[in-house]
C-alpha cells in the first residue's frame, strides 16, 4: 500500500511553476527575455554590433524556437577570450534565450576560459585535462549547465544552458516516477 502511495504522488501533477531569475552570462541574460534584431546589417569584418542581431537567418526548430548565430554588442565589456568569439544562440518563441555556445577559433585558451568560468561559477563538477588531445569542463548548478571543450585544430566551445523550473520540475518528478518504481519492486529474487 505504501509503495502504490508513494508511486501515486509522484505521477500527481506539481504546482505550478515559479519563474526562476535569468543568469547574466556575457552581457546575455540565459532564462531572460531577448529580441534579436531580424538581420544583422552586412559588415565589411569585425564583429562589434551596435544591437543584438541574427547573423543568418535562423533554423526554425520545434515549438517555434529559434537557432542561429547572434551578434552580440559589447566586445569591450567581455573577457579577452569572448571579446571576438561566435555567439550562437537558441530562443525560444517567447523570446527567452534558453543556450548559448560561445566559439572561438584558437585551440589553446582551455586554460584561460576555464579560470574565466570558475571565477564565476567556481570549480568545475568534471574535468578531462588537455593530456589527451581535448580538454573537457563542466559546470552543473540549479540554474545553469556549462560545458567547455576544446579541440586541436577546431578551437574551443563553451555551451552555456539555462536549466528553467519545467526542467528542473520534470527532472525530479522523473527521479521521484524512478525511486517509486525502485521501492516497488521486490527485494528478493
Amino acid at each position: 500500500m505504501l509503495r502504490l502511495l508513494a508511486l501515486a504522488t509522484a505521477l500527481l501533477p506539481a504546482a505550478a511553476p515559479v519563474a526562476a531569475e535569468p543568469v547574466t552570462v556575457l552581457g546575455l541574460p540565459l532564462g531572460g527575455q531577448i529580441s534579436p534584431a531580424k538581420q544583422c546589417p552586412q559588415k565589411r569584418g569585425g564583429t562589434d554590433y551596435r544591437t543584438m542581431c541574427w547573423v543568418h537567418s535562423p533554423v526554425r526548430l520545434s515549438g517555434g524556437t529559434k537557432w542561429g548565430m547572434l551578434g552580440v554588442p559589447g566586445a569591450d565589456d567581455r573577457p579577452k577570450w569572448a571579446a571576438y568569439a561566435m555567439f550562437d544562440a537558441r530562443v525560444t518563441k517567447a523570446g527567452i534565450l534558453e543556450s548559448v555556445d560561445v566559439l572561438t577559433t584558437l585551440d589553446n585558451q582551455y586554460e584561460e576560459i576555464r579560470e574565466s568560468v570558475a571565477g564565476r561559477f567556481g570549480r568545475p563538477n568534471r574535468e578531462s585535462l588537455p593530456a589527451s588531445g581535448s580538454a573537457l569542463a563542466t559546470w552543473e548548478s540549479s540554474d545553469i549547465n556549462i560545458r567547455l571543450a576544446c579541440t586541436p585544430g577546431s578551437g574551443c566551445k563553451a555551451t552555456f544552458e539555462y536549466i528553467s523550473a519545467e526542467s528542473r520540475i520534470a527532472a525530479k518528478r522523473a527521479l521521484d516516477i524512478q525511486r517509486a518504481k525502485d521501492a516497488a519492486r521486490p527485494s528478493t529474487p
